[in-house]
């Protein structure tokens, strides 16, 4: 949702004359966003932006492995350039060797 320039001039005067009347305007806006997160997408569109309620048996192992996944760290020494830093985290990455 894309709010146009002068809306958001009318938002800012809005919120110097009168925050309360402000802030519950927001409290609506957030109450209505969260009421309408799981809707369908309004078009046909596969790069649509769309969300679904949490399940646990398709979300579960996408979850678990975001979870698992470790940083490579290395020390950077001077002599070293971030090529040869970027080829050593890539082979420790690929044979489970990272720092953590």
């Amino acid at each position: 949702m894309v709010i146009p320039f002068n809306d958001l001039i009318n938002f800012c005067t809005r919120y110097d004359k009168n925050q309360e009347a402000f802030c519950e305007n927001v409290r609506l806006c957030v109450k209505t966003s969260q009421e309408h997160v799981y809707d369908p997408a309004p078009v046909e569109d596969l790069h649509y932006i769309s969300f679904e309620p949490y399940d646990n048996e398709v979300h579960g192992p996408i979850r678990d492995a975001i979870f698992k996944i470790k940083v490579c760290y290395f020390i950077p020494f001077p002599f070293l350039s971030s090529k040869i830093l970027r080829e050593l985290c890539t082979v420790a990455s690929k044979q489970y060797l990272l720092l953590s």
